[in-house]
């Protein structure tokens, strides 16, 4: 029963094992950087992780902890710091407030005696610049031709988990580093400089330094192979006292050009509703919001009109006019259903094509919609069921997205900052008493009968616009205020019905 229960045991920790190495992130390609990655475990658990954060367009995260000891304890912790990190990572540009965040949220879960140390940077794409902050953890590395540089201007903060934020703040300090082409960034774990020998001789923090300026020239998995083998060469046949986890960044040649981190999820092809009939009666609406939108005067145009009056068409139909003014893209969500700023920004996420997880989304949705491309417009129709969350919404992402236009269908305005508003109005119809109409000809004028009409001959091939009908359909697009949508409804019933008994229906 024992060795069987031992049998279970092993096989527990393998599928453990399996699991926590599954957690380690895929080496992400990203131009202008080359990244390689290392990690061994002296376990069958590790208390090692490294990880990659993309926190908006042009921003990315690069962490690398070590959790206190090794086993199931340090695996689990080194799991909930990973999803930590990336919850509190995402959207924030500081790694110190980032780590302080990590600190406050993880410290009252910590087993006592255990902590967590953490190098924290963030680098931008666009410029090539790192800020960094470390808590406890061995300072980044870096090689510039046959130089290093690992003195830094600030002491290491104390571990994350053994103190509240409030103190851990006092410490915690951040560094400001502007990395040039070629330069290799190196985040690494004291596994590396901690390994023994058989003689109980330990690696140290010179030789790694050594190996890095000694390292032939060749980008960052060629330094991650040269250290490893270093490492190995050192320890002989001694095994891992300790988990060993190395990063290596090459940063490549700036570019006038550089592609946002997160634009896979903004697409800028075009995805609008399509109709199968033409639009009647709409060619001055059309052109007002069609030049509205190619001038770009406005952050926020709205397009208004009573319920059925055809503000989606209009705006579908101007949105397709005008799509060359926005380079950036167009993308189009109807908001029908949505009632809250989370319906709101869970649509649009959609649209924008940016997975399921809602962390910091209303952020994610600002930096997908920031396109260094130029203009972006965001259609959003029949917001008037979720007026005040779209209102909230467009605050939000105007405030970060100087780029983004958006066009707005409502059936009253959203009273948004930059708003102007257009309305589409019921298709003009023949007033009963007041406009004569001695022929068929004379219905035909108003563009509420030539799309009843239209609609009709439609539903029925066979349908015929008469001296015997023509009264009636005037008086039907009339008892229905001339508005599009309930004109096209009553049209479609000339299959069954004749348009006397359409009317008397209506009566």
């Amino acid at each position: 029963m024992a060795g069987g229960g031992n049998h279970n045991h092993g096989q527990e920790l393998e599928r453990a094992r399996s699991v926590q190495l599954s957690m380690l992130p895929e080496v992400p390609r990203i131009e202008g950087l080359e990244i390689a990655a290392s990690y061994r475990a002296c376990d069958m658990l590790g208390g090692d992780f490294y990880d990659f954060i993309l926190i908006d367009n042009w921003r990315l995260g690069v962490v690398i902890a070590d959790v206190s000891g090794h086993g199931t304890a340090a695996a689990l912790l080194m799991a909930a710091a990973k999803k930590v990190l990336q919850l509190c990572g995402r959207g924030t540009i500081s790694p110190r407030q980032t780590l302080l965040e990590v600190n406050d949220s993880i410290r009252a879960d910590i087993p006592n005696g255990m902590f967590l140390s953490a190098l924290y940077g963030v680098i931008d794409i666009r410029t090539q610049k790192l800020c960094f902050a470390s808590c406890g953890h061995n300072p980044p590395v870096i090689r510039r031709g046959d130089r290093l540089n690992y003195n830094w201007n600030h002491d290491n903060a104390p571990v994350l988990g053994i103190m509240p934020s409030a103190q851990l703040d006092k410490f915690l300090r951040e560094e400001f580093v502007q990395l040039q082409p070629d330069d290799l960034l190196l985040f690494y774990t004291d596994g590396l400089t901690e390994a023994f020998n058989p003689q109980k001789a330990m690696y140290g923090e010179e030789r790694l330094a050594a190996r890095i300026a000694s390292s032939p020239g060749g980008g960052a998995q060629a330094l991650v192979d040269a250290i490893r083998a270093d490492v190995d060469t050192f320890r002989q046949d001694a095994t891992l006292s300790d988990d060993e986890t190395l990063l290596v960044i090459r940063i490549g040649q700036p570019r006038q050009q550089v592609a946002p981190l997160i634009s896979g999820g903004s697409s800028s092809t075009v995805s609008l509703p399509t109709f199968r009939t033409p639009m009647i009666g709409r060619d001055l609406e059309l052109g007002e919001v069609a030049g509205k939108l190619k001038g770009r005067q406005h952050p926020v145009l709205t397009v208004v009109g009573t319920a059925g009056a055809g503000k989606s068409r209009v705006a579908i139909a101007a949105t397709e006019a005008a799509q060359d003014a926005f380079p950036g893209g167009v993308h189009y969500v109807d908001l029908q259903k949505a009632r809250s700023v989370g319906d709101v920004c869970r649509q649009v996420a959609t649209a924008l094509r940016l997975g399921d997880d809602e962390t910091r989304l209303g952020l994610r949705i600002s930096m997908a919609l920031q396109n260094p491309s130029g203009a972006t417009l965001l259609v959003l129709d029949n917001c008037e069921g979720a007026r005040d969350a779209v209102r909230r919404c467009i605050d939000e992402w105007h405030a970060r997205a100087d780029t983004l236009n958006v066009l707005a269908t409502s059936r009253v305005p959203l009273d948004v900052k930059g708003e102007f508003c257009l309305t589409v109005r019921p298709l003009a119809t023949p007033r009963p008493g007041r406009d004569v109409l001695k022929t068929p000809a004379d219905a035909e004028k108003f563009d509420a009968v030539k799309l009843f009409i239209q609609r009709a001959r439609e539903a029925d091939p066979a349908f015929r616009y008469t001296e015997q009908n023509y009264q009636d359909i005037a008086r039907i697009c009339a008892r229905l205020d001339g508005l599009p949508q309930a004109i096209e409804l009553a049209a479609g019933r000339t299959a069954v019905l004749s348009p006397r008994q359409i009317l008397e229906r209506l009566d």
